[in-house]
């Protein structure tokens, strides 16, 4: 490895990553989350930094290593806003516990995952965080020692839910489960509209056009240039598609942004046109973004959180459509166990 760590504390071998530590130590992993990836991270930065709520924006890509080689990662960002109150996020909510490297001795893992944990702790109080929220997802995780280091310390525990779509399942079994009504807006949407994948080849022409069609539903900037130019970058560096559709006289009328890794791909952004608000175009990406994923060899896509009436607060009535829309389109729904610590409770 010819990348660099930082170590920050020496008495339990938690050391800061730079990017070409953290990209190696990626592929290690069995399973590695698009919230992981140091381009994606940093285009989170650069979405919360052109938000008015935060004086500061600060990303931790902590490792665990041992002899120098990083054996677990805890990735996060510490959002400061303008009242000088701190959190920790790595993808909404709270810090998702720590990944390991493949074949990885559970007496190492179990080491380094409470050596995080204690280190975790200790950054919070140095931040004087008023409540740390700590993520478990189960889907690609184990409960080890981390798990049980935070089941003893927090106050409150929330359950929440993800929607995916198992990419070893046949382009037909895929389709097939589709919610019912779907299929036939598919079909329908295919004699509609003309749809591209663009990825590593995009012309920046195409690509600022979509930008522009995102500004123009928005009908307002809703983050800034330096958030768009690094989802072209991402695209450039295979780390991202844009599947793109055309109304028969070639003119752009939707598209949705896929981020993806090794393993998993994210449905990060789609914009339609408001005019075709009740036409299949959503239908249509979704269905050609599955397909390409899964020539990629991906192996899971993960369509977002699945919002419900009964969380608490009430998630507002266009958070709850749009989960409702994504789950006609996946294979199951799995859960994530959120705790907040009792120790940072004011």
């Amino acid at each position: 490895m010819t990348g660099s760590l930082t170590t920050i504390n020496t008495n339990t071998n938690i050391a800061l990553a730079d990017k070409q530590t953290w990209e190696a130590t990626l592929q290690k992993l069995d399973f590695c989350p698009v919230y992981c990836a140091y381009d994606f991270m940093e285009y989170q930065c650069d979405y919360y930094k052109s938000s008015e709520q935060y004086q500061e924006v600060k990303p931790f890509h902590l490792v665990y290593q041992l002899n120098g080689q990083p054996k677990l990662i805890l990735p996060f960002i510490a959002l400061t806003n303008i009242d000088g109150l701190t959190t920790f996020d790595t993808f909404g909510g709270g810090v998702i516990s720590p990944l390991h490297v493949k074949d990885l001795p559970e007496n190492i893992r179990s080491r380094g995952e409470v050596d995080l944990f204690n280190f975790l702790n200790q950054l919070a109080s140095s931040y004087r965080l008023k409540e740390l929220n700590v993520i478990t997802n189960r889907h690609i995780q184990t409960m080890g020692k981390w798990y049980q280091k935070v089941a003893e310390e927090s106050a409150e525990v929330l359950l929440t839910h993800n929607l995916y779509v198992d990419l070893s399942w046949t382009n037909e079994a895929i389709l097939s489960n589709f919610r019912k009504s779907y299929k036939h807006l598919v079909n329908k949407a295919k004699g509609l509209w003309n749809c591209i994948v663009s990825a590593e080849d995009t012309e920046k022409e195409i690509f600022e056009a979509y930008k522009n069609l995102h500004i123009e539903v928005s009908q307002r900037r809703t983050r800034s240039d330096e958030s768009w130019e690094k989802q072209y970058q991402m695209l450039l560096n295979r780390q991202a598609f844009l599947v793109i559709l055309y109304a028969q006289g070639g003119q752009m009328v939707g598209g949705a942004y896929f981020n993806y890794t090794k393993d998993e791909a994210y449905y990060s952004v789609g914009v339609y046109r408001r005019e075709l608000f009740d036409q299949p175009l959503g239908h249509l990406a979704q269905l050609t973004g599955i397909t390409y994923m899964k020539e990629l060899g991906l192996k899971l896509y993960n369509i977002g959180r699945r919002y419900y009436r009964t969380e608490m607060p009430v998630p507002d009535e266009k958070i709850l459509n749009i989960a409702a829309f994504k789950h006609g389109f996946a294979t199951h729904l799995d859960i994530e166990t959120r705790h907040i610590l009792k120790t940072y409770i004011a």
